[in-house]
């Protein structure tokens, strides 16, 4: 049986690699999507400069283009560069495997592991030059090095090295990312504040959060060199707003691009005057005018733009509903996927909120970190390959909760090692 599974995580990493290996070969060579604007940034940090000084436009943050720019710097095309997503999300999918495994056994490690491997919007995505992949690296990487760092009794240089490393690198790739873990070490700082004896795991926590907020700071002094702003870590909040907060019939809090929202009959009668007044102005001043107009929104017609939540919280589980976009029949293929992960996650909250003093600290962590970063995407037009790319969090959870009352019995929770937040 050990062998059995033992070769089914390999046939799993090779699927995996061969899978998305095969889809970012086999693709057109033509750039599309953030393609081309992740390939700028990789040859703006080899130039020297990562966005124009003299004009800066943030949108994402350097963790992927660093990546790129290795690559380019080797000379390697396109399609190697697609592909390296590939192994990217073979190594996620393997490090989902063995930090669930721990917790819930062989049978639940694989099987959320094969949810990660094949879920439909991450085959569709990660096989280009997108961030999904490395993202996906990342949630995963830190899940198994967090888990395995509280774990233990003492803690270990390298491990912590490499929790804090893989983190920083999140945050810089998906900059939300650095709100969240703003918020969490606020959090546990308060927390931990409020008690006389901290637990081990709120310390560790704390650290290495801390840590890896250290590590971003040059990024965000870099950003307010170029805007003059504190606390930059994009330039594009105000445009998402924008749209999160129009409420114009048949809108339901959509991103679109200012080049579409120009000529398409459905949005140029209400936005085309609007984005032709600002598209010529620099970019800090264009996001200030975007926040203005999403204030005048919130006050003008709050019932709407709260809808627009509600379809931002439904966008980002399933992928609908759509401002002006018919469904199609993989909608109905990606609520297949999707409902059995919302059904089981709603029973581990259950479980979490019945029993908190048999739940690990670590998964407390990982659960705080998912709602904080799942609250924060609903604000802004949201889309499922956002939800998905924490999925390696939301998996674990499930597993860890789950897996040893499900094994048993539901009403009958196992004795387990519990040094958790809501112990004495």
């Amino acid at each position: 049986m050990r062998g059995s599974f033992r070769q089914a995580q390999l046939w799993l990493f090779a699927c995996t690699l061969c899978v998305y290996g095969a889809r970012a070969f086999f693709s057109s060579p033509d750039l599309i999507w953030d393609e081309s604007r992740y390939l700028g940034g990789a040859a703006g940090l080899i130039g020297g400069e990562f966005v124009s000084p003299e004009n800066p436009d943030i949108v994402n943050g350097p963790g992927y283009p660093f990546l790129l720019a290795l690559l380019m710097s080797l000379g390697l095309p396109v399609e190697a560069m697609r592909a390296a997503n590939a192994v990217l999300m073979a190594f996620g999918v393997w490090f989902m495997y063995r930090a669930t495994l721990p917790y819930a056994g062989k049978c639940w490690a694989l099987g959320v592991a094969t949810v990660l491997a094949f879920h439909p919007i991450l085959i569709y995505f990660v096989p280009f030059i997108m961030s999904e992949g490395l993202t996906t690296f990342c949630v995963a990487g830190f899940a198994w090095a967090i888990t395995t760092l509280l774990r233990r009794e003492r803690v270990t240089v390298p491990l912590l090295g490499i929790c804090v490393l893989v983190l920083t690198w999140l945050v810089l790739t998906r900059v939300l990312f650095g709100y969240v873990i703003t918020i969490a070490v606020i959090g546990v700082a308060l927390m931990a504040g409020l008690r006389r004896d901290v637990p081990r795991a709120w310390t560790r926590s704390l650290i290495v959060l801390t840590l890896s907020f250290g590590l971003c700071v040059p990024y965000l002094a870099y950003t307010y060199q170029l805007t003059g702003q504190a606390f930059k870590w994009s330039t594009n909040g105000g445009e998402l707003l924008y749209w999160a907060t129009s409420t114009n019939p048949g809108e339901r809090g959509s991103w679109f691009s200012t080049s579409r929202a120009m000529v398409e009959p459905e949005l140029a009668p209400n936005h085309a005057e609007f984005l032709a007044g600002i598209d010529a102005l620099p970019v800090l001043e264009r996001e200030a005018v975007f926040r203005t107009r999403a204030m005048e929104s919130i006050r003008a017609n709050p019932v709407g733009v709260l809808k627009n939540w509600v379809d931002n919280i439904n966008r980002l589980i399933f992928n609908f509903p759509r401002s002006y976009h018919d469904e199609e029949l993989r909608t109905t293929v990606l609520i297949l996927f999707q409902c059995p992960i919302l059904a089981l996650g709603g029973l581990a909250i259950f479980c979490m909120a019945k029993w908190p003093r048999e739940i690990q600290p670590e998964i407390w962590l990982l659960s705080i970190l998912t709602f904080i970063y799942l609250g924060l995407s609903s604000v802004l037009p949201a889309m499922t390959r956002y939800f998905i790319v924490v999925f390696p969090w939301i998996g674990l959870v499930m597993a860890a909760t789950l897996g040893p009352r499900l094994r048993i019995q539901l009403g009958r929770v196992p004795q387990t090692r519990c040094d958790a937040p809501f112990a004495d």
